[in-house]
């Protein structure tokens, strides 16, 4: 898409609501900025669920140690478990780490791209 375009799909969607493209303009681009404190601080809930599930795996851990001290299945599972959560959490930081910079570096390109992505 060109500029051309974008200038089109901006006019036919301040037509339908009502107002002027200026006015779309500022509002999308007040829009990407909530989007990164939302994003934000749902990657902070996610992240504070996930120390506490590790926490409390560490203390069943240690638990199941000491009631089966030659080991067991449990122990395993808890370790997979465990390693599990870890990996899950690096790549939702991974992910959301560049929508939250995206979002509060540059708007203009997150509404860029909410432009052309829900015009397809």
């Amino acid at each position: 898409m060109d500029i051309n375009t974008l200038a089109t799909l901006l006019e036919k969607l301040s037509g339908k609501v009502g107002v002027s493209v200026e006015l779309l303009w500022e509002s999308l681009i007040k829009q990407a900025y909530i989007n990164g404190i939302i994003r934000f601080i749902v990657c902070m809930v996610v992240l504070g669920f996930s120390i506490g599930g590790l926490y409390f795996l560490r203390k069943l851990y240690n638990f199941n140690k000491k009631k089966y001290p030659k080991g067991s299945y449990i122990c395993v599972i808890i370790v997979a478990t465990a390693v599990l959560i870890i990996v899950c959490n690096i790549f939702n930081l991974g992910m959301s780490a560049f929508n939250i910079t995206e979002s509060f570096l540059n708007p203009e390109y997150w509404a860029l791209k909410q432009m052309f992505c829900n015009t397809r």
